[in-house]
């Protein structure tokens, strides 16, 4: 059976945002690299885990707003 990592987050400073002031998200309110990210999927076993770069993504919707 093939494992999939469908959502992670992955940051040397995370973002100001509303949801990680929230306390329950104290845990991922760190920093959280791709070396403990891969860690993480050997030891999980996942076999696959699609990724989406935010600052890509942020440049392509303030280009559009723009136009």
């Amino acid at each position: 059976m093939l494992t999939v990592d469908a959502h992670h987050h992955l940051w040397e400073n995370p973002p100001a945002c509303a949801w990680l002031d929230d306390d329950r998200m104290r845990s991922v309110r760190r920093p959280f690299t791709v070396a403990q990210w891969q860690a993480q999927l050997r030891s999980a076993q996942v076999d696959y885990s699609p990724t989406c770069d935010r600052s890509s993504a942020k440049r392509s919707s303030d280009s559009d707003r723009s136009a």
